[in-house]
């Protein structure tokens, strides 16, 4: 993330605060979120009633929409033209968890943006 003390993140606006964005500098740190050109990093609680509409709202395909809010995710990855869909699970850590639980990380990646 920064390499500096500061919280970058923002809301995209104060109605939706589920979805944060950053703009990646393209060396490794973040800036406040900047719409003028800058690579972007998009991230929001698929859980979030709102979801599915600030996804929408982003201009993604409704396919790749329905896979990063599914509950029951398969680990995969798919080439369309407007970007790549990247589903992993990883073990869960929580000392609350079982072995066999795993974290879902669902990303759709475009040249310029990153939606986790």
């Amino acid at each position: 993330m920064s390499s500096g003390s500061t919280d970058n993140t923002q809301p995209a606006n104060d109605e939706q605060t589920s979805l944060f964005c950053l703009a990646l500098d393209g060396n490794g740190a973040t800036a406040p979120f900047d719409t003028d050109g800058a690579q972007q990093w998009i991230h929001l609680d698929y859980s979030a009633p709102d979801a599915i509409n600030q996804l929408a709202e982003l201009g993604i395909a409704p396919t790749v929409i329905d896979s990063l809010v599914r509950t029951d995710t398969r680990p995969r990855a798919i080439a369309f033209e407007e970007g790549v869909l990247l589903s992993l699970r990883a073990v869960n850590f929580s000392e609350t968890s079982e072995p066999e639980d795993m974290v879902s990380l669902r990303l759709w990646i475009e040249p310029s943006r990153i939606v986790s």
